[in-house]
């Protein structure tokens, strides 16, 4: 038996450009789970960090993204510091969006804007 080949679609989008209205109509059309804001909430609940700093760091995100995903990609640094002083460094806040996307790509067909 083949095993199903999952859809992951990432649409980086800016502020006010209908990404999300596009994304949430492709997934719909798809018939797959469609995640957004909703994303920053799934990080609290499973860091216990403030969403709010989630919401800080995904505004800030700007030019800072592609080093964040670089830096995110090397192994000894794929998993944030959950003791440390600066759990909410903006480069553990991404390791822990990181995990959190992973997981959902692994476990089901998506769309993630």
């Amino acid at each position: 038996m083949s095993e199903k080949k999952k859809i992951i679609i990432t649409i980086a989008r800016q502020y006010g450009s209908g990404g999300a209205d596009t994304g949430k109509k492709l997934a719909e059309d798809l018939g797959i789970s469609f995640y957004d804001k909703n994303i920053l909430r799934m990080n609290s609940d499973e860091s216990g960090i403030k969403e709010s700093y989630f919401h800080l760091a995904d505004e800030k995100a700007g030019n800072n993204l592609l080093y964040r995903i670089v830096t995110g990609m090397k192994p000894e640094l794929t998993e944030p510091e959950r003791d440390g002083h600066n759990i909410t460094s903006p480069e553990n806040l991404f390791r822990f969006q990181s995990s959190v996307i992973r997981g959902l790509a692994a476990s089901e067909p998506c769309i993630i804007v």
